[in-house]
């Protein structure tokens, strides 16, 4: 089981890439990925690079910022130089419906209009059902 723990430092470098995605039905919520780098200043002289998933990052290089962590997975950031935070993970919800999703939901309704169609309707088999 994972632990939560934290890392203090000033942002000495931030990168920010694009995502695409490779195939037609992929869609990514969160198309951009940031890596920053920490000069942590909790006492241990050593830069921490982390990588985020994510649209939004309070903090520019040369802030200072205490991420939180879930194992190597980042899920939080507070900016100490502004005040601003972020929660990574509510930051960038899932999407509810992509793009394939949508063509099965037209292709169902298609196929339920011909089923209705003026055509089929008089080809209907009589049951004798509501005849006087």
């Amino acid at each position: 089981m994972s632990k939560f723990w934290y890392v203090t430092g000033e942002l000495t470098e931030v990168q920010r890439y694009i995502n695409v995605p490779m195939r037609w039905c992929e869609q990514y919520p969160a198309r951009e990925r940031r890596e920053f780098w920490l000069a942590r200043t909790d006492g241990i002289d050593q830069e921490v690079k982390l990588v985020v998933h994510s649209r939004s990052m309070p903090a520019r290089r040369g802030h200072e910022v205490c991420v939180l962590l879930l194992g190597e997975l980042a899920v939080g950031l507070v900016n100490l130089s502004t005040g601003q935070r972020v929660n990574f993970i509510d930051a960038d919800p899932p999407l509810l419906l992509r793009r394939c999703d949508v063509l099965a939901a037209v292709g169902i309704f298609v196929s339920e209009l011909e089923s209705f169609s003026p055509l089929t309707v008089g080809k209907w088999p009589e049951t004798g059902l509501g005849k006087v």
